[in-house]
């Protein structure tokens, strides 16, 4: 039996409650689809079953706020990469850098459901920074408005 391809986009697998969430569903998800867990960096907390490809773009555990800005050219042209070779019918995301890059991507992958899963409050969690609070504002904005689904706590 053939299995569709589903691909789940965060920025690592550390402690937190979106990972937390992913860690549930990767079992389920197991049994039906083909499953690839694609991550920014090498952080894992919670244990990934063995049926699950992992792509990680950083070998880091955790990286700087200036290493992330860095790494998000890399993040999107291999995601890109790989969404184009492997063709997933799902692209589902978590926390917002993720998302955004669904969002961005959703217009050149036509036959891929994107899905975006918000864990935070953005305006809540983002307000610290004028600058990242109104960059963050207008691109969720722009981009969670091109996926097919949006969903949160």
């Amino acid at each position: 039996m053939i299995k569709s391809r589903i691909v789940i986009l965060v920025t690592s697998m550390s402690g937190g409650g979106a990972e937390r969430v992913i860690s549930l569903f990767l079992p389920k998800l197991i049994v039906h689809y083909e499953v690839t867990l694609f991550l920014f960096f090498d952080h894992r907390y919670y244990e990934i079953p063995s049926e699950v490809h992992v792509i990680t773009i950083s070998r880091k555990k955790s990286l700087s706020a200036i290493e992330r800005l860095q790494i998000l050219p890399k993040v999107i042209r291999t995601f890109k990469e790989f969404l184009k070779n492997k063709k997933p019918v799902v692209s589902l995301s978590f926390l917002t850098q993720p998302n955004l890059i669904n969002g961005y991507l959703k217009k050149d992958f036509p036959d891929t459901k994107f899905i975006i899963s918000e864990r935070a409050f953005p305006s809540i969690e983002y307000r610290s920074s004028f600058l990242r609070y109104h960059l963050y504002k207008l691109l969720i904005k722009k981009y969670y408005n091109n996926v097919d689904l949006v969903f949160s706590n």
